[in-house]
């Protein structure tokens, strides 16, 4: 009897509902609340992601434009303004100045297109082992249809460094910090 006479709070704690609406509203807000941040991370990452994209084309649309002369190509070689052109393209973005070049970028060189695929296909340097002209191939055969001539293309990458604002709470922590994108785009 008196084992039962103990038993008898537990037995009205048990039964009681009063706060249940509290507890549930606390897990529901919760887990609403996780949810969103997680939603607010990943589009801050891809938006950071689209504008680095942004930047790498505006790079090489600044370059096409100011070294776009039979005289100034190939740009890696002969165009003085392709650097100032590729920094304010990067830096055009509202990500601004955290955008950089990439360690060893850009590269120029030509290319065909492949018969296959589509592909873009490096069928020759623009400069030597020695940083001297080197001599542009005349056609794409054997890689590409022999009635085309190569490409001089440029290449840019850039790099961004990604700081989630809600780390280790959310899974923004999980998300690669430095974020790539690379641009080729034909020159002449």
């Amino acid at each position: 009897m008196k084992l039962l006479s103990h038993l008898r709070p537990l037995c009205r704690l048990l039964r009681d509902e009063s706060g249940l609406a509290a507890m549930e509203l606390a897990l529901v807000a919760g887990t609403l609340s996780t949810v969103m941040l997680n939603g607010v991370e990943i589009g801050r990452f891809y938006f950071a992601k689209m504008e680095l994209q942004n930047a790498t084309q505006m790079a090489a649309q600044n370059v096409w434009k100011v070294c776009d002369t039979p005289v100034k190509a190939p740009v890696t070689r002969n165009c003085s303004g392709r650097t100032n052109a590729m920094t304010t393209g990067l830096q055009s973005t509202s990500l601004g100045s955290s955008v950089t070049l990439s360690s060893g970028f850009p590269t120029e060189a030509y290319y065909c297109a492949s018969t296959t695929d589509g592909s873009l296909i490096n069928v020759g340097p623009v400069s030597d082992s020695n940083g001297n002209a080197a001599t542009k191939p005349s056609t794409c055969s054997p890689n590409g249809s022999g009635a085309d001539t190569p490409g001089d293309y440029i290449v840019i990458q850039a790099q961004y460094t990604y700081t989630p604002i809600f780390s280790g709470i959310t899974i923004g922590s999980l998300l690669p910090t430095t974020v790539t994108s690379t641009t080729t785009m034909r020159i002449q």
